[in-house]
């Protein structure tokens, strides 16, 4: 049965906020041989949209907490061998190299109250205005729109206001909230209640994982980062690979090998 063919139920921990239930599989060679060319590139909008062609549900629209859930099941489904490597140094001195599988992954459950369909948020002037986390289109809509604007930003400050602002408003266009902004209308109170939304709000893989140091062997809870450049195992991970890799070892002669020159010898 070709890959493509064996679709698997993902249940999201934010599935009752989307109309259809989301199903996948596992990544083709195909597909696995242009990742690690979008990798090495760091084209992150051309992983979304490589990645995107394996699940049945648009990666674009998903909240960023739900996409990084389906990122993690995506990696253990098609690499189970291949656990992401986390280096972290104890406070006894040692340097240590952890795996982190599957049965170290920590979860943050949506809190109960919590509806993005039905949220909204007071600004500082009494108005009430609709609010969602944020989602994976919105970084890619802000730069395009940064860009289509030829706004310079180089610190990027101007992109986080747009991230923020983008969770802001049903069907207002980012340029309708930039605009809006510039005209004073939003507070420093405003922008931090957002970013508290932002906070209070998220669910999903916790980037915490419990490791156990080589060397004094004491537990230690490590934060870890990931991107989607370095999410996905290389090939230069070679101490996994050598695991894989198996050589046969041949059994002693009995008989006289053959010589280089291809003569037998009598």
């Amino acid at each position: 049965m070709d890959v493509k063919d064996k679709l698997l139920k993902i249940e999201l921990p934010g599935h009752a906020f989307y109309k259809e239930e989301m199903t996948g599989r596992t990544l083709t060679e195909l597909e696995v041989k242009k990742l690690a060319a979008l990798t090495h590139g760091d084209n992150i909008k051309g992983i979304v949209q490589l990645l995107n062609d394996a699940v049945s549900n648009d990666l674009f629209e998903l909240y960023t907490d739900d996409f990084w859930y389906l990122m993690w099941w995506l990696r253990v489904q098609t690499f189970p061998s291949y656990p992401i490597v986390v280096p972290w140094t104890c406070k006894c001195g040692a340097e240590n190299k952890s795996d982190l599988t599957a049965d170290k992954l920590k979860y943050i459950d949506i809190p109960e109250e919590f509806n993005p369909l039905h949220a909204q948020v007071r600004l500082s002037n009494g108005e009430l205005i609709s609010i969602r986390p944020q989602k994976v289109k919105d970084e890619f809509d802000v730069d395009a729109y940064l860009k289509q604007r030829m706004i310079k930003d180089p610190d990027r400050s101007i992109k986080g206001v747009l991230l923020d602002l983008a969770c802001l408003g049903e069907g207002k266009t980012i340029d309708d909230l930039y605009k809006s902004y510039k005209a004073g209308n939003f507070s420093t109170e405003d922008f931090f209640t957002i970013q508290g939304f932002k906070t209070l709000y998220t669910w999903g893989v916790n980037k915490i994982a419990d490791f156990s140091c080589y060397k004094c062997k004491e537990g230690v809870s490590v934060e870890y980062e990931v991107t989607l450049t370095n999410f996905f195992p290389d090939i230069l991970h070679r101490e996994y690979l050598k695991q894989r890799i198996l050589f046969n070892v041949p059994s002693t002669p009995t008989e006289e090998p053959v010589r280089d020159d291809g003569l037998q010898r009598v």
